[in-house]
């Protein structure tokens, strides 16, 4: 199969071995993928320091073949396109961008492609490299989430539609507007 390409954002990054991470992006072309970097975790290697949070980059990757893990590509190479450096300048940015995406997360099945989604986490994102969250920003961002996807007509709280959407809220979202409140 032969290699393919995409533009996205790391969202999840957990240690596999010694050696390796499980990377989770949010892709235009092919939605939430999950990727392997195998020897990532190397200081010799191409991918290590390309592999952190909120990395913006173009991305290589062999999509999986084996029937045990559909959703486990492998990782070929990172082109990075934007570090990001102000997102993980504070807890709240950090705590903000989470909450970005495990709301889209939680509303889209892995490998669906969306990419009005993709576009509104973008501008998130920059929003979030140039400025402090806010609430207000926050509930906008919830806003047009819901609308993009046809689960709310502008009309209803955010609290309903969280409510009807959410078996359980996020706990970073909670986290978050209980630091906005503080």
């Amino acid at each position: 199969m032969p290699d393919l390409q995409d533009k996205g954002f790391i969202v999840k990054s957990l240690n596999y071995s010694e050696t390796s991470l499980i990377i989770t992006w949010i892709t235009k072309r092919h939605g939430i993928i999950s990727t392997i970097a195998k020897g990532a975790r190397r200081s010799k290697q191409k991918l290590y320091s390309k592999t952190d949070l909120f990395y913006e980059a173009l991305l290589t990757f062999r999509s999986s073949t084996h029937d045990n893990s559909p959703y486990l590509h492998q990782l070929i190479d990172i082109e990075l396109i934007n570090q990001n450096k102000h997102v993980s300048k504070s807890y709240q940015h950090l705590l903000a961008a989470t909450v970005y995406f495990e709301l889209i997360n939680h509303l889209v099945e892995q490998q669906t492609p969306v990419p009005e989604l993709y576009d509104l986490f973008t501008k998130a994102i920059e929003y979030l490299d140039k400025k402090a969250p806010s609430k207000q920003i926050l509930h906008r961002y919830e806003r047009h989430l819901y609308m993009a996807l046809g689960l709310d007509n502008g009309t209803q709280s955010i609290q309903k539609i969280r409510q009807r959407y959410y078996q359980k809220i996020p706990k970073s979202l909670l986290n978050l507007e209980k630091d906005f409140s503080s």
